[in-house]
């Protein structure tokens, strides 16, 4: 797609009449520049109306980008906040286990936690 700024500068330069990109040409660019002649070639309505159009069609763009982060954005506060929910599930099935005298490699196993955590939990609950 053109940009807008492109799409406007070219509306004040014509083409020459006779100008065409055959469908023969291979140079690298020609599809380019004969979409652009296509577009040079519109009366001025047809221009104005193109250019908006694809105005149209980068705010759309813009649009959809944005609810796509916005929704990305969410998705991963929610993973964190379920993260955070398991975290806070698993201490206190540590803490329950601990009371119970479980020893350190039964809870780690049942629970993931590092022996460290839990040395850390029953250092805690000693505390209170």
């Amino acid at each position: 797609y053109l940009s807008t700024s492109f799409s406007l500068a070219i509306n004040s330069v014509k083409p020459p009449p006779n100008s065409e990109v055959r469908d023969e040409f291979t140079a690298k660019g020609l599809k380019q520049a004969g979409e652009v002649l296509d577009i040079m070639r519109l009366p001025q309505d047809d221009q104005y109306g193109y250019n908006r159009y694809l105005d149209y069609l980068h705010y759309k763009a813009s649009e959809i980008f944005t609810l796509k982060s916005e929704e990305e954005y969410q998705l991963k506060q929610e993973k964190e906040k379920l993260e955070k929910a398991e975290q806070k599930q698993k201490i206190r099935f540590a803490e329950k286990s601990i009371v119970k005298s479980f020893d350190n490699q039964t809870i780690a196993d049942l629970t993931d936690l590092s022996i460290e955590q839990i040395e850390e939990i029953r250092i805690n609950i000693a505390k209170k």
